[in-house]
This record gives structure tokens, sequence and C-alpha cells, in this order.
């Protein structure tokens, strides 16, 4: 018997719409294999929008569906929450959760939510299933859902070992339009490399690759088997994108594709064909020279490193699998070649002090990179950071827990202090070590005027000054920030 289902993707934060808005890929694919299986579907993306409770009640009731999907991550437990009550009030509705949140998280969304059905991990093979067995839960693989009051849990499903049998996502159940349009100066954070920054790029996410085997204390992967699509596949739905929506600008949302040389040496040559840009993330130590400078030749637009941190002590603490200097190594690489950087670094894990703050304003220093992302570490379900909270009592209640990393301020404020500062101390310490970088930026210009020179006069030099001092870590602007996105 075919189905008509809605799926729902949350808002992340306080019903309040995204300014950069990514395609769901998740529904994407869930609403691709219902479609192929002859279901009816329908999608809402509440993160295009300011919620419209008025508007979103009379949408869903012309659709009128009898099961809704719904697809979350750990940190959006409070709209679950919220939206699974919200549906039950307006219309008789099975409600099926997917996502993070589920699969680390089944038993708190059971007790404490609206939600009738939580699939565990991958949902593509799991959602055709219970659709067909809605009546005969005990069947189906994958999930948990509630019986009489108690929480049954059944057996997990296996993993799709061929990523290419999916099909694209259903990207024709959304407005492409929405998610596309995208600044260059959204996503270069090295301004070694002064492209174009103004052109506006149509940008849409893609995944070549499920799947993790490394072991960094803070992730919360959902699988650990890494498994990949043929590069043709990739080449293929980039192609599509490109001639059925203009698409120019390819984002690779999963860093282990760039794992395997052979691998890699395809997909370059093949993307050049393509003429569409690219950028994605790769770990430090599988980013040598060689590999970089085929990212270059294959229109790579920017690279995203996840630093994390300076200090070797912290990145084993991190269980990284790293060094400080690999770090350098691999920053230095890619500025010398010219390939536009990113990326990220934790601030405050376990073993932070002032020293390990020091090494990592060290290193950035010694490259004279002034693009830095400094994020509160904030433990999530499925890592084992969060495992190691709970035991320890510091995290005495998961629901409040979750529902505090869901308040809207995002990395603007610590969640949990591992470290030997005060409470103050470890808020205050981003717009510090900020001022520090940027004034290690600005030395090193002085030290090579040639490229001082080239660039002083260009309208986006100051860019990433503004970005950093004023938008994220002015010790004012950053109460602001914390300020407005939680209301």
């Amino acid at each position: 018997m075919k189905s008509k289902i809605l799926l729902l993707r949350p808002n992340h934060t306080q019903d309040k719409k995204d300014n950069y808005p990514t395609f769901p890929l998740g529904l994407g694919y869930i609403a691709a294999v219902l479609l192929e299986k002859g279901h009816k579907v329908d999608i809402i993306d509440l993160t295009l929008e300011d919620v419209d409770y008025t508007d979103l009640t009379n949408r869903i009731k012309k659709i009128n569906s009898s099961v809704i999907g719904i697809s979350a991550l750990s940190y959006e437990y409070s709209q679950v929450k919220k939206l699974s009550a919200y549906l039950k009030e307006i219309i008789p509705c099975e409600i099926i959760l997917g996502g993070p949140l589920p699969t680390y998280g089944h038993d708190l969304v059971l007790k404490k939510t609206n939600v009738d059905i939580c699939i565990l991990g991958e949902g593509e093979l799991t959602i055709v299933d219970l659709l067909e067995n809605l009546a005969s839960l005990e069947k189906v693989k994958g999930i948990a859902y509630r019986d009489n009051g108690k929480i049954v849990l059944n057996a997990p499903r296996e993993l799709i070992s061929d990523l290419d049998t999916i099909p694209f996502p259903a990207y024709e159940l959304l407005d492409v339009n929405k998610y596309s349009a995208l600044l260059m100066r959204d996503i270069y954070m090295s301004y070694r490399n002064m492209p174009n920054k103004n052109k506006v790029h149509r940008k849409m996410a893609l995944e070549a690759s499920r799947g993790c085997p490394f072991a960094c204390n803070f992730c919360s992967r959902l699988f650990k088997k890494i498994r990949k699509r043929r590069v043709d596949k990739v080449i293929e739905e980039i192609k599509y994108l490109k001639e059925r929506y203009n698409i120019d600008l390819i984002s690779f949302h999963d860093e282990l594709f760039f794992l395997d040389k052979k691998l890699i040496y395809e997909f370059c040559q093949k993307i050049v064909s393509s003429k569409v840009g690219w950028y994605g993330m790769i770990r430090v130590d599988t980013a040598d020279r060689a590999t970089l400078e085929m990212f270059k030749k294959s229109n790579c637009l920017t690279i995203f490193f996840g630093v994390e941190s300076g200090s070797e002590r912290v990145l084993k603490n991190m269980n990284k699998g790293t060094t400080p200097l690999k770090i350098e190594q691999a920053l230095r690489d890619v500025l010398e070649i010219g390939l536009p950087l990113d990326i990220s670094l934790l601030l405050g894990y376990p073993g932070e002090n002032k020293d390990s703050l020091q090494d990592t304003v060290d290193l950035l220093k010694r490259v004279g990179y002034p693009g830095i992302k400094f994020r509160y570490i904030t433990p999530y379900p499925g890592s084992s950071l969060y495992d190691d909270c709970i035991k320890k009592g510091l995290i005495k209640n998961e629901e409040e827990y979750l529902e505090s990393v869901g308040d809207g301020t995002g990395p603007y404020r610590p969640r949990i202090n591992f470290t030997d500062f005060s409470d103050d101390e470890l808020a205050s310490l981003v717009p510090v070590l900020v001022k520090q970088v940027l004034r290690n930026y600005f030395i090193y210009l002085l030290k090579h005027p040639a490229y001082l020179l080239k660039y002083l006069f260009h309208k986006d030099f100051m860019n990433p000054v503004y970005y950093y001092y004023n938008r994220w870590f002015h010790p004012t602007n950053y109460d602001k920030a914390a300020r407005k996105r939680k209301n």
C-alpha cells in the first residue's frame, strides 16, 4: 500500500530562519527512496523562514498526511519537542523522527516528546520498511517505539553497503534557489589569495561518502565504517545539478572522501570537465603538497581543516591523531600553493590552559594566518566526551542540557568548564585570543611588504579583521551577538 508522507525539517533554534540555509540532504535522500517506491512525498523546510504557525497549520492541513517524518540534530531537541506537540494538536498523525538526535537519544525522545517512532542510524531502507509495516512495528529493524507505555528497541539495521544504490536527493521537492546563492566572501576565510569575492555563486551541498574510521573524542559521527560513492556517480550528480539548476559551486560535507590518493586523482581529473568549482574538508595528515596542488588545478575554491588546537597535549586528549608539526606544514603548504583556507579551533577542551592556548596562537603566528574560528567545545550525544560527562556527573539532566545547547547562542559561550580557568575567565577568552591573533597578523603584514602593498587598497582587504573582531569576538559585540541569537 502506497503512503502519503510529509517530511519536516525543524528550525535549528527559536523558530528563526537560518541566514545561510543548506539543502537538507538527509530528507532529500529519504524523499528520493520513497518516491522511487511510489509513495507521495512533500517536504517543508522550516529553516527557510521565521515560523508563522497559522500559515504552517494551513499548509500541513492542506497536505493532510497521516505520517509525518522529522529529521533532527542533537541540539534541535527543544524544537522537536515543541514541533511534535504542535503537530499532535492540529492533525491526527504518526510522527517518525530520524537523524542523530533519535539515534543517540531515542530513550529521552520517546519519554519526553510526542514522537511515536525513532529511526536509528541510516534511514533510507528503514523508512521504506516502516511504511510497509506500521501495523507490525516488531518486524522493522533499526527503530525504537512506544508500546503500551514501554519503550521497545528493535534489532539494528545493517548499513547500506553500496551508496550508489541510493538515488540522488529529491531536489525537485524544494526551491533550490533558496539554498544556492552564495557570495564568495562567505566562504573565503583566507585573504592571502584574493579571487573575486563579490561574485555570487549558485552553491549546493553534496555527500560523497559516509562514515569515519577515526575516533576524535568530541565527535559524534553516526558510523565508523567508511563507504564511498564511485567518482563517476559523484561527477554525474554534479553535472545534473549544473544542467538542471545552474549550480556552479559544490560543497562537500564529508572529509573522508579524500582519504584515498587514487580516488583523489580520479576526482581531480574528472571534476575539471564539469567546469564547477568546489570546496571541501580534508584531514591535515592526509593533505600532502601533491594532493593540495591537484586540488588547486581542479578548481578547488577553498579547503577546510579541522585544526582544533595547536597544543600537542590537547590534541592527544582529543585523540585527533595528528600533531602541531603536521598542522603547521599543511597550513604552510595550502597558503604557499595559493588555496584559500578555512579552519576551526576548539576552545576549552579538557586539559586546556594558558600554555595550550598560547601554543595555538603561536602556531597561527608562525604561518601568518588571520582567519580563525574559535568555538567553545560542546559535548554532543554519541561522542565519548559526552559519555564521560554523564559518568562524571557534569551533565546531570540530559534534557535540560540538550535544551541549553539549542538555545541559539551556539559557540558563543561555554557549556561545561573542563579547564582550570574560572567560568568568567573561560567565557572571556575568545576576544582576548582574537586580539592576539589579529595583532600577530598585522605584524606579519609589516614583515611581508610585497603582500601588504599588493592588497592594501583592495576593497576586501580588511574584511577578515572586521568579520572576526566585530561580528564575533569584540567583547561588546560578543555579548550582543549571543543575546541576539538567544532572542
